[in-house]
Formats: C-alpha cells, sequence, structure tokens
C-alpha cells in the first residue's frame, strides 16, 4: 500500500486524469446554471456520446501453443527422478529443457517449463547450503503411493480389474508420436485437423469390454474434446454399456476427468446456511455443538468433508457390485488402454489422408475387433511393470530428499527466494501459453 499513502506526488498521468475530472465537472456546473429544468433530462442523453474503450481490446492474445500429450508428462518427471536418483544431480529449468528438447521435441521456452512443472505439482525447496531441490509436493506423491497400495491389494485378491479411458481421432488424422516414439527420441509429427470422433472404451487383459465401444461425433473440432462427454452422457454409457458386461465384482480405473468426479450429493461449503450444516452433521453422526458460530461449525466439516464425499459413478457401480478407483494425475503410464489408442489411431492413420466421419468410425471399429488379449496382455503387464517401477524408487525419493537435508524454516517448505517456479505470472510469458494435453 506505499504507493498509495498521502501526501506522495501524483505522476504526469494521474495529474492529467484529477485534471480531466475537474473539467468534466466544471462543464456540468454550466450546463446547470443555464438549463436548471433540462438538466437532469438531458444527463443521460449527454453522456451516451462519451465513450471509452480499452487499448488493444478485441484483439487476439498472441498464444503458444504447446502440444503436450500425457505421454510427455511422464517423460518429464522420469527425466527429474533420472537427475536425482540415478545421476545424483539437482536439475536446474534449464538442463532439464535441454533433455526435453532432445527427448521430446520439447518447443517451450524455461518460462513454459516452469508452468509446466508448477502445474505438475512440483516445487524448489531450498537445503541448507542454499542449493535448491526440485522435489514433488507430498499431496501428489501421495495420491500415487495410494494408487499404487490399492491396485496392489486389489490384483492380489483376484479382482477383475478394468481399465477404461476417452480418446478421439481427427478425421484427417496423420500418424504423430508413439510410446515407442519416445523411447526413441522420434519428433513428434504435426496435429490432424479436422472433424473428431471421440471414442470411449474400457478393456484389461482379457481384450476389451464387449458391447462397451462409444464413438461420439465432437460437435467443436478444436476445444477440449471432454466438455462433450458431459456426467449425463458418460453415466448413460456406463449404465446401458459397460455395467452390464462386466463380471461381478469389478473394479474399473479411471483418470480424473471433470465428468468423472460429478458428486452425487454436494456437501455444505462455507455459504450454506446453519440449519444445513448441522442437518450433513447430524446424517453423517459427526460430533458438534448446534449452538456453536457457522464458522466453527464449517471447520468441523472441512475436516470430515472427504471422508463423505460421494461421486454419482462411484454410488452408481456400488449400486451393481463394482468399485471404482482414480489414477494419480499425470500418470498414463498406469493406464493399459492409453497404448491402445496409439495402435487404433496408427490404423487409422494408415488408411488415407483424408476420411470422412463414417470411414473412420469404420477404421476404429475394425482396429477394436482385431486387438485381442495378446495385445492387451502385453500392455498389461508394461504398466504393472511402471507400478513396480514406482513402488522400488518412492523410498529412494525419501532417501534422496533426506540426504539433501531440506531446509525448514519455513513452515510451507518452500524457499523465499524461490526463483525457478514461484515468478509472478504478470511478470512473465506465461500470461500468453495455452498448454494443450492433446491426443492421449
Amino acid at each position: 500500500m506505499d504507493k498509495f499513502k498521502r501526501g506522495k506526488p501524483l505522476k504526469s498521468q494521474a495529474r492529467q486524469m484529477v485534471f480531466n475530472v475537474y473539467l468534466y465537472f466544471l462543464n456540468e456546473a454550466n450546463v446547470f446554471e443555464k438549463d436548471h429544468d433540462g438538466y437532469f433530462n438531458k444527463i443521460q442523453d449527454r453522456n451516451q456520446s462519451m465513450k471509452f474503450s480499452t487499448p488493444k481490446k478485441g484483439k487476439p492474445k498472441s498464444r503458444f501453443r504447446l502440444g503436450l500429450d500425457d505421454f510427455d508428462y511422464c517423460v518429464i518427471r522420469n527425466m527429474i527422478y533420472n537427475f536425482q536418483l540415478t545421476l545424483k544431480e539437482l536439475p536446474t529449468v534449464n538442463n532439464l529443457r535441454k533433455k526435453l528438447i532432445e527427448a521430446i521435441d520439447f518447443k517451450g521456452c524455461a518460462e513454459t517449463l516452469r508452468l509446466i512443472l508448477k502445474e505438475m505439482g512440483f516445487r524448489f525447496l531450498k537445503t541448507e547450503n542454499n542449493r535448491r531441490l526440485l522435489m514433488e509436493k507430498h499431496d501428489i506423491r501421495l495420491k500415487r503411493i495410494k494408487y499404487l497400495r490399492e491396485i496392489q491389494q486389489l490384483r492380489n485378491s483376484g479382482r477383475n480389474i478394468v481399465f477404461m479411458d476417452e480418446s478421439y481421432v481427427h478425421t484427417s488424422h496423420a500418424k504423430g508420436k508413439t510410446w515407442q516414439d519416445i523411447s526413441k527420441k522420434g519428433i513428434k509429427q504435426p496435429i490432424s485437423k479436422g472433424e473428431r470422433i471421440i471414442i470411449v472404451h474400457a478393456g484389461n487383459e482379457k481384450g476389451f469390454v464387449p458391447g462397451a465401444l462409444m464413438l461420439h461425433k465432437c460437435v467443436d473440432s478444436e476445444g477440449d474434446y471432454h466438455k462433450e462427454i458431459n456426467a449425463e452422457r458418460y453415466q448413460t454409457w456406463l449404465r446401458n454399456q459397460l455395467i452390464p458386461n462386466l463380471p461381478p465384482n469389478s473394479v474399473l480405473v479411471i483418470d480424473n476427468a471433470p465428468y468423472h468426479n460429478k458428486l452425487s450429493v454436494k456437501p455444505p461449503n462455507s455459504n450454506t446456511t446453519k440449519p444445513q450444516m448441522i442437518a450433513w452433521l447430524q446424517q453423517h453422526n459427526i460430533p458438534h455443538d448446534p449452538k456453536i458460530l457457522k464458522p466453527d461449525l464449517y471447520e468441523i466439516i472441512k475436516r470430515h468433508k472427504e471422508k463423505y464425499t460421494e461421486f454419482a459413478i462411484d454410488r452408481i457401480m456400488e449400486e451393481h457390485g463394482h468399485k471404482i478407483i482414480r489414477l494419480p494425475p499425470y500418470h498414463p503410464d498406469f493406464n493399459p488402454i492409453e497404448n491402445i489408442w496409439s495402435q487404433i489411431k496408427q490404423h487409422v492413420a494408415k488408411k488415407n489422408i483424408a476420411m470422412t466421419v463414417t470411414s473412420v468410425k469404420h477404421a476404429i471399429s475394425e482396429k477394436n475387433n482385431n486387438i485381442g488379449p495378446e495385445e492387451w496382455k502385453k500392455v498389461c503387464d508394461h504398466a504393472v511393470k511402471c507400478e513396480d517401477e514406482y513402488r522400488k524408487f518412492e523410498p529412494r525419493i525419501d532417501s534422496f530428499s533426506d540426504e539433501m537435508i531440506i531446509y525448514t524454516g519455513d513452515s510451507s517448505g518452500e524457499s523465499e527466494n524461490d526463483q525457478e517456479l514461484n515468478k509472478s505470472s504478470d511478470e512473465s510469458t506465461m500470461s500468453g501459453i495455452e498448454i494443450l494435453p492433446d491426443s492421449d
């Protein structure tokens, strides 16, 4: 608030604004003196001629379109841990960017990479010797650890685990980057354009779930295709196509798409009425004093909210004797169907340079029918291998961070002078960057 202190001299632009306001009211006073009766009747007409515009408003901002897919995020995370756990080095944004250019033909600048790292849940922590250690936030790691523990328990208990996902194909689909291309440091091809067909399906090492394929023509050919699979459409697919074809007591593995996380009943928020807060607490038998104030009641609700949060699709699956678990963020390597999408898209790309919606749907269905248990077994084994690798190096992450002796003077654990990830977006080029997690 220093710049608003009283007595501080105004700069020339501010002085000009004050003078203009003074002239405006001086003119209004003269008009009032000349016509007392008609002044208020004409004020609206007089001010309609005064139009102000925002400089450069309406001109589209130049946005850097960075076509990253989910596998690119995996490469970024794995590269960070390779620096730390294998090379025993502390990666900086710049040397990490150099390696990513070689690995995935990364097109972004250092500022772009900072935004991506922050989005993925990484932060720089200061050590006692003032070195900066790039680490995942604890809540992000915890989601991965919980998933790995739960999926292993479910496998050991013999449950039928089914993986589902959504993707899309353009009618002018061209061959793009695949899982194998990443391992060979391949260059990503330009993203195809044209009408889009959304694919929704599920499967496991036994093959695709029979009758679960859904193909939907996308209305918007460029926006986020997830918006077209709303919660209602997804729930209809669950009830009519997936659940009837699942073996009893199955487990469905999904990601965190918005329509997967629609709440069956919304828990109270800070603006909920006090009687509704009390009713929610009573419904879940949570001890409370009805006489305390709303902020105190909401504090109690926040401590229990996560435990009693129920998603609509979880309830639907439970009604039919099935269970849902959610993948940790940015871990397509845990979902074998991601590699199945690559096979389907490669098949479509071989068909033609430009195809119609009908022919693309036919090509997708054709490849879908030809992918059997053998192909599915390979990608499922690969996913299990990725899980096992993370289980092995999670303890190593703990050991490495302890060896670095993280400085804990700040309760948040973040460096006060963190110049890497916490730069203001207003002072960088971040505001002009659009991250597009594109083709799965």
